[in-house]
């Protein structure tokens, strides 16, 4: 059974130092929902940093125009990479909803 993650990611997924056998394991889901909070809160923190290195560039005498577009580039994909793992996890959730609600009698 694939974990939470690879069904996710796909098979570029972190890897979750817990495997399964069978019925679920809770603390192994319990990790993987870590590791994703973490890849969440990493994309958004690069954001903020980011940010303020575009900041500081600007505050410069002179600032280096180049920079500044690469900084802003790099922030407008870290924003997209964290929307997507709030989507891609969203999707996840509304499908073991879904396959819970059939399961149950």
């Amino acid at each position: 059974m694939a974990s939470t993650l690879e069904r996710l990611f796909g098979p570029t997924a972190p890897s979750s130092p817990h495997t399964r056998s069978g019925a679920r394991d809770v603390q192994a889901d319990r990790t993987e929902h870590r590791i994703v909070h973490g890849m969440i809160t990493d994309a958004i923190t690069a954001v903020v940093i980011n940010a303020q290195a575009g900041l500081q560039l600007l505050r410069a005498q002179s600032p280096d125009l180049e920079k500044v577009r690469q900084t802003l580039n790099n922030i407008a994909n870290d924003g997209k990479r964290a929307g997507d793992i709030v989507v891609r996890t969203r999707a996840h959730m509304k499908k073991v909803a879904a396959a819970d609600d059939a399961a149950d009698p």
